[in-house]
């Protein structure tokens, strides 16, 4: 645990069926020639797919255009890349600290669940259609939607928990090494460029996505029941377990901490690392009382000297999981795009 001085100053959020909107993270884009990613810091980049064509054998051109632009998804991940390594390690500290108590404090620590995902995801892609829906329509989603969070109390704020934690994990695997965008190649080049389905735009938007969780707990059903072999159907009962300890591991952290007095670590994290100011927004506080939270180094430096073995010991035990499950998200998601895009190629022969 790190030793410092915090200051009281988080926020607490209520929701209901009127306001859900889906996470910026896991924004659905429509399918176009013109592509928009979006960056972390909300940005979008626009380009235009080129034309390709090639002429059949009865003379005539034809337009093979892949479905997703190479260059543009690979920009889009060497800058997400770049952007989290130059972010201080500290910044990630302050975004676990406050998990935690969003952890504590909405969910009173009770383990998040993989339900949460199978119940909740599907909506936000509903959501993001919605505009387009006849006012009936509206009314019946609406209907659907209020019936479906009474179902399970609390199963919103606990997607919306698993989502920002699983965000954060992305972040902290590219932090501590554990990605490597070689490994990736299979989402940026090939075949899968006309991939059916999936939405390689939403795919990439971060390393570990809610919606490739969601598809792993949708294998059982139609379509992907009768596109997928046994081999993905048992990465994805893997993965949704794993998923799930991972993100309950990160969240049970800092147990010892106050969250009802202390809310955010924000000003200690500024006042020993001041650039990271400009991600939180608060200012160091040089009178805010000592607390302990944990660190995500793996050895004790100038500013956390009191780091003790069985803390770094238990960042460490997190990390292997963190690798356990970047290995089997990855053949997951690989094995996948290969099971669909046989299936469409069969189909169309």
């Amino acid at each position: 645990m790190v030793s410092g001085k915090s200051t009281k100053g988080g926020h607490n959020s209520s929701y209901s069926s009127e306001s859900l909107e889906p996470p910026k993270s896991d924004e659905v884009e429509s399918e176009r020639s013109t592509s928009l990613i979006r960056h972390s810091k909300t940005k979008y980049k626009t380009k235009k797919i080129k034309d390709f064509y090639v002429r059949n054998e009865d003379g005539k051109s034809l337009n093979i255009r892949p479905r997703f632009d190479s260059e543009c998804i690979t920009d889009t991940i060497e800058a997400k890349i770049k952007e989290i390594k130059k972010i201080p390690m500290d910044y990630y500290e302050v975004v676990l600290y406050d998990l935690c108590r969003k952890y504590n404090t909405q969910l009173s620590g009770f383990k998040v669940s993989p339900v949460s995902i199978s119940t909740i995801h599907h909506v936000y892609r509903l959501k993001s259609i919605e505009q387009t829906l006849s006012c009936e329509q509206k009314s019946n989603l609406k209907f659907d939607l209020d019936s479906l969070l009474n179902s399970r109390l609390g199963v919103y704020q606990e997607y919306l928990l698993f989502a920002e934690t699983l965000k954060f994990i992305s972040a902290v695997a590219i932090k501590w090494g554990v990605i490597n965008i070689d490994n990736y190649a299979y989402r940026i080049t090939g075949r899968g460029l006309n991939i059916k389905l999936l939405d390689l735009h939403e795919i990439n938007s971060d390393f570990f996505t809610m919606e490739t969780l969601w598809l792993s707990m949708m294998t059982d059903r139609e379509p992907l029941r009768t596109v997928v072999d046994d081999e993905v159907s048992q990465y994805a009962s893997l993965l949704a377990n794993i998923a799930c300890q991972l993100v309950n591991d990160f969240l049970s952290l800092n147990q010892n901490c106050d969250f009802e007095r202390v809310e955010s670590i924000a000003s200690l994290a500024a006042a020993k690392t001041p650039e990271i100011t400009q991600y939180t927004g608060i200012e160091a506080n040089p009178n805010a009382e000592s607390i302990d939270y944990q660190t995500l180094r793996f050895k004790s430096n100038i500013f956390c000297f009191c780091i003790k073995k069985p803390q770094i010991q238990i960042i460490k035990s997190i990390k292997n999981l963190l690798i356990d499950f970047e290995t089997v998200y990855r053949q997951f998601e690989k094995n996948l795009m290969a099971n669909i895009l046989i299936a469409f190629h069969l189909d169309n022969q």
